[in-house]
């Protein structure tokens, strides 16, 4: 049985017959697990029939983008601070005008 097909949990979880949101990030998100985590969230909203749950997954959506935030923004500030210069030699920078 593949496991599409069962349903592990509560009602919510219930995609009645629309794609899972597993294969979406699988798709078109590289299997990013933060950007996943975050779209669960914000697909479950209203779904588990209480305002307040349907606050709280829309907060845990917002943590989990501050925390892809974070890391990008680590990763521009780890490649913005990269010494390039054993990766050249001092010809390389040379341009003929002619």
């Amino acid at each position: 049985m593949s496991a599409n097909n069962n349903q592990v949990g509560g009602s919510h979880y219930n995609t009645g017959g629309k794609p899972q949101h597993w294969d979406l990030v699988y798709e078109y998100l590289d299997g990013d697990y933060l950007l996943g985590a975050a779209t669960k969230y914000i697909f479950r909203f209203g779904k588990k029939g209480d305002k307040h749950k349907s606050i709280e997954d829309l907060n845990k959506a917002i943590h989990f983008i501050q925390k892809k935030i974070e890391m990008t923004q680590n990763e521009i500030n780890q490649f913005a601070f990269k010494d390039y210069s054993d990766d050249c030699d001092a010809t390389s920078a040379y341009v003929n005008q002619d």
